[in-house]
């Protein structure tokens, strides 16, 4: 058994050694091609010639979101949409890169994802800078039917609608964005005042994984202590001083008899025992008497109880006479 035992453990060991070397080859091969993969990247990068930086790096990223936020120059509407699409591009390559490079450090896990978060916060804060300047250009974009403010740009990520009551016609009930075939109810209310309406439609979500509920909980079990239970000997003679299966059911049913109380009385140590003996003695002397006037009474009440017929009294009287004649 032993040296059965021995062979199989090292089987074990033989495959356990074959799975760790062919892990460690495909690590390997990994990291090389992740080598090869990041210099076509610089490569493909330096013929770009569009001025982007490298994500990866920390200091062209900071450089170019610096620079960006400093930018409050009111722009055409298209201009800053184009530059909302390279931020969005530098996000994927951003998100790309930390999926797929392994052996990234806590550090540069935790950089990378300020650089997404800070891009993502400028992408609306150069929205919100769009859509101011198309309501302080409002003569560039009225609609000469209705003398109000529209406004409707679609790209490939973004699609931007805008609307300006400037008229303020009561009469007005509703507005249409035909682009998006998105139709808007206005009440009267809304027709007199000052008001606009903005409508973002993009095909990117930057607000879910900002929900607490976005990623998925640890649910935490708690530990279940397991009490051993008692461990009960079954003997013989608990066996036999249990009810036996072949008792009679009469014996089972059978009235317990009464106990009967005996008074002993102990020998007086001193007066105060005399006077308990004399004390017993006078109720054992009662005890008798109630006996004994308890078995007379219910003599008497059996007596009243059985009448005796009259004929069997006659008969005996005959039988007396008889008897007397005889001798």
């Amino acid at each position: 058994e032993r040296e059965a035992h021995e062979a199989e453990v090292d089987e074990l060991n033989g495959l356990l050694e074959d799975k760790y070397n062919q892990i460690k080859n495909s690590d390997c091969s990994n990291r090389e091609n992740a080598k090869a993969s990041r210099h076509d990247d610089c490569w493909a990068r330096y013929m770009l010639c569009d001025g982007s930086p490298d994500p990866k790096v920390t200091k062209e990223i900071n450089t170019y979101i610096n620079l960006w936020r400093e930018e409050t120059d009111s722009k055409p509407v298209h201009k800053t949409i184009q530059e909302c699409h390279d931020a969005l591009k530098l996000i994927d390559e951003l998100q790309y890169y930390l999926g797929d490079e392994p052996g990234l450090s806590e550090e540069d896990v935790e950089k990378h994802n300020e650089s997404i978060s800070h891009l993502q916060n400028l992408i609306r804060v150069k929205l919100d800078e769009a859509t101011m300047h198309v309501l302080k250009s409002g003569d560039e974009h009225i609609d000469p039917d209705t003398q109000n403010i529209q406004f409707e740009l679609t790209s490939r990520f973004i699609a931007l609608n805008i609307w300006g009551n400037i008229s303020r016609n009561p009469r007005m009930k509703s507005l249409a964005f035909e682009k998006k075939g998105i139709v808007l109810d206005i009440p009267k209310s809304l027709s007199v005042g000052n008001v606009a309406i903005r409508c973002i439609f993009t095909n990117y979500d930057h607000f879910s994984e900002k929900s607490r509920l976005f990623y998925p909980r640890a649910k935490i079990v708690p530990d279940v202590v397991v009490e051993p239970q008692p461990v009960v000997e079954i003997t013989t003679e608990t066996i036999d001083d249990g009810p036996k299966e072949n008792d009679n059911d009469d014996n089972s049913l059978a009235a317990p008899e009464p106990s009967v109380a005996t008074l002993t009385p102990q020998p007086p140590s001193s007066s105060r025992g005399r006077k308990k003996s004399s004390n017993t003695k006078r109720a054992s002397s009662r005890l008798s008497a109630s006996v004994s006037t308890s078995g007379r009474k219910s003599r008497n009440k059996s007596a009243r109880k059985t009448p005796v017929p009259s004929a069997s009294v006659a008969g005996s009287e005959k039988t007396e006479e008889t008897t007397d004649q005889d001798t």
